[in-house]
């Protein structure tokens, strides 16, 4: 069972990164659709060979890596496809390097992820900050550029 589990997060190790470049490059909800009806028709082979009493274990290690593999594309396509529908306004580019902390200073029980409104290398733009205390958002704000 561990081999099996193993085999299946292994594609994320060796094919996250083409996965990636592919998602990237490709019609996101296609690949979204069509990982998934894979998925189900890997699954479908198992079901189909246990039923006729001809499951191995090699059937069941290449089912295993192959689903791990529609489990990439999934996930990579869930992420890439959210600035696409809601547009890169609605999500932030970038979280900052050197955030503007005493504008919009972490409480003693918080940590505060400073996210920039738009990717800027020489001006200062809006700084959207996102705060957490015991793992939930405590507070949200917004320091804006001068």
């Amino acid at each position: 069972m561990g081999l099996l589990n193993a085999i299946g997060t292994l594609a994320f190790l060796v094919l996250g990164i083409p996965i990636g470049v592919l998602v990237d490059r490709s019609p996101t909800v296609r690949l979204l659709a069509g990982s998934g009806l894979v998925r189900a028709m890997l699954l479908a082979t198992v079901i189909t060979a246990l039923a006729l009493d001809s499951l191995t274990m090699v059937h069941l290690y290449l089912v295993a890596g192959l689903v791990g593999t529609t489990t990439v594309v999934t996930e990579t396509t869930q992420t890439a496809i959210a600035p696409r529908v809601a547009g890169q306004d609605a999500v932030a580019a970038l979280e900052m390097l050197d955030p503007p902390r005493d504008e919009f200073p972490p409480r003693p029980d918080e940590t505060c992820h400073y996210y920039e409104a738009e990717i800027s290398f020489f001006e200062r733009v809006d700084v959207h900050v996102v705060c957490f205390a015991s793992d939930q958002v405590s507070r949200i704000g917004t320091v804006p550029a001068p």
